[in-house]
């Protein structure tokens, strides 16, 4: 009976973990993302809190694909809040344009390439560091103040004045929404000045929310970026400018230098010189080896020439000395073959006196 009870207990307190385990997977939070602006970003880039306090009022959903985004099938009261719009390809804002139909678009830090791929002006100002007033008679915007940390200004009527003329926030009558603060709406910057306020108004002007993350997956390869659209307008004449000063440069030092001397060839170098010369480099290079090498292959040339030996081995040679001269094969061996190279100046040049008295003594009769 007690090992029954006993069994018993074990199972049930497996089962309790189980359950334990199952409940805490449940309870965790499924979405979570790092990406700037994401909207399951907790992080301080990302949109977390905004997209929670729009979902309590309005249906907010989450499209990471082109294809996710068609079946949410947006309307006239749907904002389709665009995250991180840099990644679209032509393919992709064709695709999003036909999907979004009457709804409104709201491109969050739209850069040069995603404004060229809608046809929009890229001249743009940076701005940051400041607070700006609404300065519209939109009564949508009418007293808000935005805080901007690091955003975009661009080149039309709107809300928010920058720099220039420009503008934070642009609605065109295409329904299509420029914002180049999305910083200001983060989990980090949310409740400064009145930038959540700002946030709420730019996306909740409908019943529901749909934030579109673009996939680099939906690009096809009509869609590669040519490097043309993303270059600053100065880079042509900044390299033009380049080039002529490049130019400048090369004809200003290269007249310095006058005309080519002329000199006939070949040029003839003296023997004594040029043994000179090869003395002072093996003399430099400490290369005594090398020196005594030489000074034997000399000698070694001579005696073939003065015995009539032609291409003889250097061992045939030792042999016709040896007899010439009447010294012994060990001494005219070690002095045209050797196997130990001088050591020291000294015995180099002993070597060199001793060679060429073996040299006079193989020349004469």
């Amino acid at each position: 009976m007690r090992r029954r009870l006993g069994s018993r207990s074990v199972w049930l307190l497996s089962l309790a973990a189980v359950l334990a385990v199952a409940v805490a997977v449940l309870l965790q939070d499924p979405a979570r993302s790092t990406a700037p602006l994401d909207p399951d970003n907790p992080g301080g880039t990302g949109l977390r809190a905004l997209a929670r306090v729009l979902d309590q009022t309005h249906d907010v959903t989450t499209a990471r694909t082109a294809d996710s985004l068609a079946e949410t099938d947006p309307d006239a009261g749907t904002v389709v809040v665009v995250v991180q719009p840099d990644q679209l390809g032509p393919s992709t804002v064709q695709r999003l344009r036909d999907d979004a139909g009457d709804a409104t678009v709201v491109l969050l830090d739209p850069g040069q390439r995603a404004l060229g791929l809608f046809h929009l002006d890229t001249d743009t100002l940076s701005v940051g560091g400041e607070t700006l007033e609404s300065g519209c008679a939109s009564e949508r915007w009418g007293g808000l103040e935005l805080e901007v940390a690091t955003g975009t200004a661009f080149p039309a009527d709107g809300c928010f004045e920058g720099n220039e003329g420009r503008h934070v926030l642009v609605e065109r009558p295409d329904g299509l929404v420029l914002f180049g603060a999305a910083t200001a709406l983060s989990n980090d910057q949310i409740l400064a000045a009145e930038n959540a306020a700002v946030g709420l108004r730019l996306l909740g002007q409908g019943d529901r929310v749909v934030f579109y993350v673009p996939d680099l997956a939906d690009l096809t390869a009509e869609d590669a970026a040519s490097a043309g659209p993303l270059l600053p307008e100065w880079i042509v004449p900044g390299l033009l400018l380049l080039f002529f000063a490049g130019m400048a440069l090369v004809l200003w030092r290269g007249r310095r230098f006058g005309a080519l001397a002329v000199e006939p060839l070949p040029v003839r170098v003296r023997a004594t010189e040029a043994v000179q010369s090869r003395g002072r480099l093996y003399q430099r290079a400490n290369d005594r080896a090398h020196a005594a090498q030489a000074l034997r292959g000399a000698a070694v040339r001579s005696a073939r020439r003065a015995l009539g030996l032609g291409r003889a081995e250097p061992e045939e040679v030792t042999h016709a000395v040896a007899a010439r001269t009447g010294r012994s094969y060990e001494d005219v061996h070690a002095l045209l073959v050797g196997a130990t190279p001088p050591a020291t100046d000294a015995e180099l040049t002993h070597l060199a006196g001793a060679l060429a008295a073996l040299e006079k003594e193989v020349r004469t009769p």
